[in-house]
């Protein structure tokens, strides 16, 4: 049996040896040139040379074109519209959206909400206005139009 220990001991001996070397191998290995130590604050690279075309539109001379390109904007406010249609279908409210531009002679609107795609009618400022306007569009056939509150132009 104590032969067994011993060279158990022996065993376990060789195994730590052989893990201390590795270990300290592996540290003592690195160079001081490895990527570990790299700092990037000390990378010295020459300048970039971007071509003459880049330079000349970021340019003064250029600015107040860059500026007349600016989009319109289109102020709007709170009131309502009447909606006449919803599908989940972008063909089936594209094909409404059509046919009523040419129905109606008040502005229409395709808009999607998700998961619909509505067509909405108007740009009614008072509820009033809205509702004598649903009255027309229930008179013209289309019972299922309501009122939504939504930004006009």
């Amino acid at each position: 049996m104590d032969s067994r220990r011993n060279i158990a001991k022996i065993i376990e001996m060789k195994k730590r040896f052989i893990f201390l070397i590795i270990t300290c191998g592996s540290l003592f290995a690195q160079s001081a040139d490895s990527l570990f130590w790299f700092h990037p604050d000390s990378a010295n690279e020459p300048a970039m040379k971007w071509p003459i075309v880049i330079n000349q539109i970021f340019s003064p001379e250029y600015w107040g074109f860059i500026d007349s390109n600016k989009t319109q904007t289109i102020e709007s406010k709170d009131g309502f519209r009447i909606q006449v249609f919803e599908s989940k279908s972008i063909e089936e409210a594209q094909a409404f959206y059509r046919k009523s531009t040419v129905d109606f002679s008040e502005e229409v609107y395709l808009i999607f909400d998700a998961p619909f795609y509505k067509v909405r009618i108007g740009n009614c400022v008072s509820r009033n206005e809205a509702n004598n306007l649903q009255n027309t569009l229930k008179e013209m056939g289309y019972k299922t139009a309501w009122i939504v509150r939504s930004r006009i132009e």
